[in-house]
């Protein structure tokens, strides 16, 4: 929201600004979130959700042994 003002301020302002960046930058950016999310739901698919559960049990046991110390 906060851009949202900034870029409000900007394109009411006096500024010469170049928009095609902008524009390609935002371009840009959807299109690769759009990939990765696409991947990771394949991935997602295959490998199932396994890796993520280990990660989070492992994590839990480090951070309880570090704060239990």
């Amino acid at each position: 929201l906060a851009s949202a003002v900034k870029l409000l301020e900007v394109a009411t302002s006096d500024v010469t600004v170049d928009w095609s960046g902008f524009l390609l930058g935002g371009v840009t950016s959807f299109v690769m979130a759009i990939t990765a999310i696409h991947f990771f739901l394949k991935w997602l698919n295959k490998v199932g959700m396994w890796p993520y559960v280990i990660y989070r049990v492992l994590l839990a046991a480090v951070i309880y042994a570090v704060l239990i110390d």
